[in-house]
């Protein structure tokens, strides 16, 4: 049994470092995608609480046209969770809405089904890779060596 916890915690950090690193790229690439204008349906920021930590959201719903096709989008940014940082939802979030409730629109060409409003790479995405290399660091060095 114990064998098995240790392989799934191994396996919930890599995945979890492996959808970091996704999600850091797709920002990345979503920066040299085809900016639109588009139109902000509805927005929020909120907070959540639970007994021990507050976290920090935002959704957000959009429409926009791309070669004279009407699409729906809900991205607000590649990797962008819920957080106990607020910085880290807030200023993302107050980007994209500070034009509300016009916005640019960042359009895969090559899927104009995917957009996101706010890209490149942004502190939330280095903060989360550094976050599961120290969590995959430690799992490796103190729970399978035993040091």
């Amino acid at each position: 049994m114990d064998e098995l916890v240790k392989f799934l915690f191994g396996l919930v950090g890599v995945f979890a470092f492996l959808n970091a690193l996704y999600n850091t790229i797709m920002s990345y690439q979503a920066k040299s995608w085809q900016p639109v204008s588009g139109q902000i349906d509805d927005a929020s920021f909120f907070i959540t609480e639970d007994v021990d930590e507050t976290f920090f959201n935002a959704k957000i719903r959009y429409h926009y046209r791309h070669n004279n096709k009407a699409f729906k989008g809900k991205r607000l940014a590649y990797g962008l969770f819920p957080s106990t940082v607020e910085s880290f939802v807030l200023k993302p979030y107050l980007e994209a809405t500070d034009s509300s409730p016009k916005t640019t629109v960042y359009v895969n060409p090559k899927n104009p089904k995917q957009a996101a409003l706010v890209v490149g790479i942004r502190v939330f995405h280095l903060y989360t890779l550094v976050f599961f290399v120290v969590w995959n660091w430690a799992f490796y060095h103190f729970i399978m060596t035993g040091n």
